[in-house]
């Protein structure tokens, strides 16, 4: 099996993957034998999850990527 190699394919399938699994979460959290209200509370809980999870590795990316360059100019400094 090959997967997407350009950007765009690997964002399209990155939503298709996504969809996929919002739907499944619905799904489950739609048959639990519960409250409607506990349910919609369930649900706010997992979307400020994902929120906070997607907060922490955006600023992971933007410190790494501020990493980077100074590691480049490290390895300048060194081939003079």
């Amino acid at each position: 099996m090959y997967g997407p190699t350009t950007p765009e394919g690997k964002a399209a399938l990155q939503k298709r993957v996504d969809k996929f699994r919002t739907q499944n979460i619905v799904a489950y959290v739609d048959k639990l034998n519960c409250p409607l209200e506990q349910k919609l509370k369930l649900m706010d809980a997992v979307a400020e999850s994902i929120r906070q999870s997607a907060k922490e590795a955006k600023s992971a990316e933007q410190q790494e990527a501020q990493e980077v360059p100074a590691k480049k100019k490290k390895s300048c400094q060194l081939e003079r």
